[in-house]
């Protein structure tokens, strides 16, 4: 089967500081990785619960092997969740898609576990079917009933009801050092849509404090260059940065950042969230 469609990869904006795409955007402080204020582990994977809405399943079905797999779709993200059990676990996507052959409206799921599993939901005259193919495939999708397995279609309402949550993984995205010895630390999600949850600690290394972030901006370009705007003990301040270079303006004053070419927090950090 011909297919034609849009493939989006999630991430796009994570992907973007090696890449050449660009984002933009305005930030909560906390965004998903909030923390009690004090001494605090930003790095720290977060669990949450999610409720699944019946209205926004595009299919649920159950393999042989006893695996359920719910596909959602609502605000244009797609998402997928799975497990042979309770909880149903939010899968990281490696590429996701929708797209029409001209008679049957297709979504694709593309993730990697262990065996490397892709899904593809299809929905056509005979209405929804779900299909499960193990193993790598060629191209971005495959023909249901044609590879892989079948899964028994579940009514949403009974695959809403299964409990799921999902895990945010965070990384350093930049790090540096002014020659006073001062740090700055910018923590972000592994997998983000958005800035949101992009976070700036500054201080010696044993009291990194948490800053007050009011923008972040991804631009064009290989490697491309991320600014920050934020305040610093009251002043006004722009980090910016790229793949082993930065800087920060705090005020009137600009200074160079000494930065390694693969980020990581300093030795003994101690991050105070605010």
């Amino acid at each position: 089967m011909k297919r034609a469609g849009v493939v989006r990869v999630p991430g796009l904006c994570g992907l973007a500081l090696f890449g050449a795409l660009g984002c933009s955007g305005s930030v909560d402080q906390h965004g998903t990785a909030a923390n009690t204020a004090g001494i605090c582990s930003p790095l720290d994977p977060i669990t949450t619960s999610v409720t699944l809405d019946p209205a926004s399943i595009v299919d649920a079905g159950r393999d042989t092997d006893g695996t359920t797999y719910v596909a959602t779709e609502q605000d244009s993200a797609l998402r997928l969740f799975t497990g042979s059990g309770s909880p149903l676990v939010e899968q990281i996507e490696s590429g996701t898609g929708e797209g029409s052959d001209g008679t049957t409206q297709f979504w694709t799921f593309s993730y990697t576990d262990l065996s490397g599993t892709n899904v593809t939901v299809q929905k056509d005259a005979s209405g929804l079917r779900m299909g499960v193919a193990k193993g790598p495939i060629s191209g971005k999708g495959f023909d249901v009933g044609s590879t892989g397995d079948v899964l028994d279609q579940l009514d949403f309402a009974s695959a809403a009801a299964i409990p799921a949550e999902t895990t945010q993984t965070f990384s350093v995205d930049y790090s540096g050092a002014l020659a006073d010895g001062r740090q700055i630390v910018v923590v972000a999600p592994v997998h983000f849509t958005s800035y949101d949850g992009f976070r700036v600690f500054f201080g010696q290394s044993t009291a990194l404090d948490e800053e007050l972030v009011s923008t972040v901006t991804r631009t064009l370009g290989i490697p491309s260059t991320t600014t920050i705007t934020l305040t610093i003990d009251g002043a006004p301040a722009t980090l910016s940065y790229s793949v082993g270079s930065g800087t920060l303006a705090i005020g009137s004053g600009m200074s160079a950042l000494t930065s390694p070419s693969l980020p990581a927090a300093p030795p003994g950090a101690v991050f105070v969230c605010r």
